[in-house]
């Protein structure tokens, strides 16, 4: 299996006695989220006849660009937002939540692991492990 790391940063992967750093290839672009932002205001009464306007942006996700077509035995790192966005089971992100390990700045230093937001199907899971079930009582 070939990892392709479509971040900005080399993701480090520290997991007990195991330590792999995936580079970012040369001439590899990044995998991005293109975002829309439509700035409005939302009117808030803080006091009898006062009200002061709030600022809001709405954000509309819209296209993810530097993103390669599916390959066999390759797996995409990306960040979060891209992973969640596409929800293909060859993009991966790391997981950084409470258990990855930061500097003192707070930022990522290395993760116990990746994740990813593919949707299952789970007729197609259910399906399989009864096929399974039925031919090994066969």
């Amino acid at each position: 299996m070939k990892f392709l790391n479509l971040t900005p940063h080399p993701v480090v992967l520290a997991n007990g006695a195991l330590r792999i750093t995936f580079e970012k290839e040369q001439g590899t672009p990044v995998a991005r989220v293109e975002q829309v932002i439509e700035e409005r205001t939302i009117e808030h009464e803080v006091a009898p006849g006062m009200k002061i306007a709030l600022p809001i942006n709405m954000v509309a996700r819209t296209e993810v660009h530097n993103l390669p077509e599916p390959q066999d035995g390759v797996m995409l790192i990306v960040s979060s937002m891209v992973a969640t966005h596409v929800r293909r089971p060859d993009v991966i992100a790391p997981i950084t939540d409470a258990t990855c390990e930061r500097d003192g700045n707070g930022r990522v230093v290395s993760v116990k692991g990746f994740q990813t937001f593919a949707e299952v199907n789970m007729m197609d899971v259910l399906t399989g492990t009864l096929k399974e079930i039925a031919s090994s009582e066969a």
